[in-house]
């Protein structure tokens, strides 16, 4: 009890006098309050007093203690960085006579984000000792980079924790998986570390092929003082939309999960998705504001919808992006942060430019966390007016409320030349007049300045634009086909008309472990580990596929797109009408077609007819029309240029015809065309 009083008085002394915090005061404060779980099962009525849970204090103590942080900030950055020593000597700006009041604090200029990511090795405090680089995403843009010390990460670590047992609830019985980015080193260290140390058990995801992670949260754990199947979710909002996607479509239910929490951060999370995902998982959703620049400054949202700011880690201020004067009352503005020394030490920034919308609310909140800043939530990322005038939020509120438009929402926002706005969509089938007159009637509704609506069922075909945080998808070897006699759970391609874009037969990872495969749309479960056969369709033997009159072989010279590139145009070889297509691993006899050695072990494929009239379809290309099943990634005939299942063999088509514009698709994360950068917050 003496030593925990004594590091919370260590700990407000150095806020109040701005001094450097020592980390080992924070950490005893975290394992205090993972003790008193321990013994009591629940955090005590003080609780709201920790570090960063926004309890209320005095007015003028917090314009005193704001004036000073940022003075105290000011100063350490014109004396310790190149960049704010000759920015504030320029101008003559004394940073002891810097006042938010009296208008000296806005002489300071905006911190652009483009002069951190161009040299953030000017941000950096010369007293300082780097120990780490954490890198954004990049969705928006070229990844920025930003140091910390160790010191940082130990005093953000104990915040995290603090933040795990108090905001997300987490206890020693429970299990977190983190979905997110594997190369989001700073957000994942701190999941883990938070998880860990409040006595939870932490299972890293990464962005996985959609259908993989839900047999992975589906799966019973079994583990000693643990809930049976993983409690809680960490993700961002693209990445839910493509499990929402993909869980709709295979059958999956809130029986299947033991989810309790599902928490969203990285982007934009729309009304419609959130209700979308608790119908699905049977689980709360929440979200939070972090910034990788900003942390450990962020924002929690209240229940009336407000995004309530912390002052205790930095100073906020919502600007006109065009102007960079303060914006009013019920206007929207960019969000303009100065994370306070002495929570940051390393990389110092005075009133960066976040580049993220919000909304001010017209009058005084009164809710529940009103002695706080408070803003509306994201609404999306500026780049220019119209990116004010229609929002990512306003879009986003609009189409991922419609089952016909696939998770996540692909879509542009394009200016006409008479200065109108006009949103391209894409959609699950054309003509979709029903879709269309639903939209253009609540885009009426909602009172939004767009003059046109073009639908899509061609992914290529949309304009370009920028790439959600669901396109980092990882690979992993148990997306390659099982050994014979284990089972696969079927996750056949979405490619260019589907959500979450894979396009490869996942080894039904629940298969041992005795998880239920998800029913068909319309079917009853399967036995665990089997495909369902279409509607007619009788299962051929296991390593064949059988072909349909005016089947094609697979498409010819494809390349896998890896992130960031573009896919390669697709050639298709006719077969024969009436011909099928030879077992797994060996080629048809056409001319030039090197057949597979006599003894190759075929590797297991899908059995699943494919419907008359189309073509099996090879990894990361488009789905036929909306109801036919396409063959999985290593059925059918390998794809010239592409080295065939059978040990060496690398068949060779003897003709070769150009494809239909629909039958190219891009893998995850390839520069074909995807949704405006919905990167509104980020963690």
């Amino acid at each position: 009890m003496f030593g925990t009083a004594l590091s919370q008085l260590r700990y407000g002394m150095s806020i109040l006098l701005n001094r450097r915090i020592r980390p080992q005061d924070l950490e005893r404060i975290a394992r205090d309050l993972v003790a008193t779980l321990g013994e009591f099962g629940a955090p005590g009525a003080d609780s709201a007093l920790l570090p960063g849970q926004a309890a209320g204090i005095d007015p003028e103590v917090r314009r005193t203690v704001t004036r000073r942080s940022l003075r105290a900030t000011a100063r350490t950055a014109a004396r310790h960085t190149a960049y704010y020593r000759r920015l504030l000597g320029d101008l003559g700006l004394d940073p002891d006579a810097l006042d938010p009041d009296d208008g000296t604090w806005a002489r300071v200029p905006v911190t652009p984000k483009q002069a951190l990511r161009g040299l953030p090795g000017a941000f950096v405090s010369t007293a300082a000792r780097p120990a780490l680089m954490a890198l954004t995403t990049g969705t928006s843009g070229t990844p920025t980079a930003v140091w910390y010390s160790r010191a940082e990460l130990d005093t953000t670590l104990a915040l995290s924790t603090i933040s795990a047992v108090l905001g997300m609830g987490l206890r020693p019985h429970h299990t977190l998986a983190y979905a997110g980015c594997s190369r989001a080193t700073l957000p994942l260290l701190n999941a883990e570390e938070s998880t860990t140390r409040v006595g939870a058990s932490f299972v890293q995801f990464g962005t996985l092929e959609p259908a993989l992670a839900l047999d992975r949260l589906a799966a019973p754990l079994g583990l000693p003082g643990k809930a049976p199947q993983i409690t809680h979710l960490s993700t961002a909002a693209s990445y839910l939309a493509a499990l929402v996607h993909r869980a709709e479509r295979d059958g999956w239910r809130p029986a299947d999960f033991g989810l309790e929490s599902i928490g969203v951060g990285g982007e934009v999370l729309s009304r419609p998705l959130r209700e979308r995902a608790e119908a699905v998982f049977g689980a709360r959703v929440t979200t939070s504001y972090l910034m990788t620049e900003t942390l450990p400054s962020g924002g929690t949202p209240c229940a009336q919808g407000h995004l309530h700011h912390t002052t205790e880690f930095g100073h906020l201020e919502v600007l006109d992006p065009r102007t960079w004067e303060p914006t009013p009352p019920g206007g929207t503005g960019v969000v303009v942060h100065t994370p306070y020394v002495p929570y940051r030490e390393c990389t110092l920034l005075l009133r960066y430019a976040t580049g993220d919308l919000v909304r001010l609310p017209a009058a005084a909140p009164d809710c529940e966390l009103a002695h706080l800043p408070a803003t509306s939530e994201i609404l999306g990322r500026w780049s220019g007016p119209l990116s004010a005038a229609v929002t990512t939020r306003d879009l986003l509120d609009l189409v991922e409320a419609e089952p016909e438009v696939p998770l996540p929402a692909r879509y542009a926002l394009t200016e006409r030349p008479d200065g109108g706005a006009e949103l391209h969509l894409l959609v699950r089938a054309l003509p979709a007049r029903a879709l269309r007159a639903r939209l253009e009637e609540r885009i009426a509704a909602a009172g939004l300045p767009l003059t046109g609506l073009v639908l899509y069922d061609d992914r290529t075909a949309l304009p370009p634009t920028a790439p959600l945080r669901a396109d980092l998808r990882e690979h992993s070897f148990e997306t390659a086909p099982s050994p014979p006699g284990a089972g696969t759970v079927g996750a056949a391609g979405s490619g260019a008309r589907d959500g979450d874009g894979a396009g490869v037969s996942v080894a039904g990872a629940g298969a041992a472990l005795g998880v239920r495969a998800p029913a068909a749309a319309g079917g009853a479960p399967t036995a665990t580990g089997t495909v369902p056969a279409q509607a007619g369709a009788g299962l051929a033997p296991v390593g064949t596929v059988p072909a349909s009159a005016g089947t094609g072989a697979p498409s010819a010279g494809i390349v896998s797109a890896s992130a960031g590139t573009a896919a390669l145009p697709v050639r298709n070889v006719p077969t024969p009408a009436g011909a099928g297509l030879a077992s797994a691993g060996t080629a048809p006899a056409s001319a030039g077609v090197v057949p597979a050695p006599a003894g190759t072990a075929a590797p297991p494929v899908r059995t699943v007819s494919t419907p008359a009239g189309t073509g099996p379809t090879s990894a990361g290309t488009a789905p036929d029309p909306a109801g036919t099943v396409p063959a999985s990634a290593g059925t059918g005939t390998p794809s010239a240029g592409a080295v065939s299942a059978s040990a060496g063999t690398a068949p060779t088509p003897a003709a070769t015809g150009p494809a239909s514009a629909e039958t190219v698709a891009s893998s995850a994360g390839t520069a074909a065309a995807v949704s405006v950068d919905d990167e509104g917050s980020r963690s």
